[in-house]
């Protein structure tokens, strides 16, 4: 995978140097991404956005790199964006879900389990990662029995999906939200 993620780099480079393009920046964005390198997938990302403003996957593309950083203000305004764009794409649902369930100086519960909820719907509830982000939403939200409930599902599909580390993880939340009933 990595040499061939650093052979989309270097053709992505290329296809840039011939004609700046927001695909070609894109692509080179998510490659660097994937190869761990934030400065220069922002870089990549943002001179996506100069071309073509209003496309969606850049400005998830260009969220994720800013939460794997810590950055959750950066984050939450380009998953807003991506979603004002396009409003069904699941992966910046859920995302901006988690960030809002879970960090503390930007936490929005009620929007959370909404954006949560929409994911689940648009995924039909097949997803374990997005049952799971509702279950956390719901558990920001203090709705610890739906929380329970839908953790309890998330770690059903994951299991039928044979994703034992997801089961697990979940499993552990579950705990977490199981103990505070008592």
């Amino acid at each position: 995978m990595r040499g061939a993620t650093v052979d989309a780099i270097d053709f992505f480079e290329r296809s840039v140097r011939v004609r700046d393009n927001a695909e070609a920046r894109y692509n080179l964005g998510r490659a660097f991404a994937r190869q761990q390198r934030p400065e220069e997938a922002i870089a990549e990302y943002t001179a996506a956005l100069r071309i073509k403003p209003e496309d969606p996957e850049t400005h998830a593309g260009l969220a994720a790199v800013f939460a794997g950083r810590g950055d959750t203000r950066e984050a939450i305004t380009h998953y807003r964006e991506a979603l004002r764009f396009k409003a069904d794409l699941v992966g910046a649902l859920a995302d901006l879900a988690w960030i809002l369930a879970t960090e503390t100086d930007v936490r929005q519960p009620t929007e959370a389990v909404q954006l949560a909820e929409d994911a689940v719907r648009l995924t039909n509830g097949n997803n374990a990662i997005v049952l799971d982000t509702l279950a956390v939403s719901y558990f920001a939200a203090g709705r610890v029995d739906d929380a329970i409930r839908t953790g309890r599902a998330a770690v059903d599909l994951a299991v039928a999906s044979n994703d034992p580390a997801m089961a697990d993880r979940v499993r552990a939340r579950l705990s977490v939200f199981e103990g505070t009933r008592k």
